[in-house]
């Protein structure tokens, strides 16, 4: 039987987990209007990135009004 390894990642347009799960910060507000910082990535980018390393997306629920999405990757130990 296979034994998975599982991780749980957040991305929003204004916060992203790093590959270690921390969060980033990823949007600075002048002025009242926002700009990326270089830490921003796509959701498509973002989820390419998470899963180097040999994970896989498992599940993903996403909602709310910045786009908050949730995610769960997994990969063989």
């Amino acid at each position: 039987m296979a034994e998975w390894e599982h991780k749980e990642r957040n991305w929003s347009k204004m916060n992203q987990d790093n590959i270690d799960g921390s969060s980033v910060l990823v949007i600075e507000w002048v002025n009242d209007s926002s700009k990326p910082t270089s830490d921003y990535k796509s959701f498509t980018d973002w989820l390419d990135w998470q899963c180097s390393g040999g994970w896989e997306v498992f599940k993903i629920r996403r909602g709310g009004q910045d786009a908050a999405t949730w995610c769960i990757f997994r990969r063989l130990v």
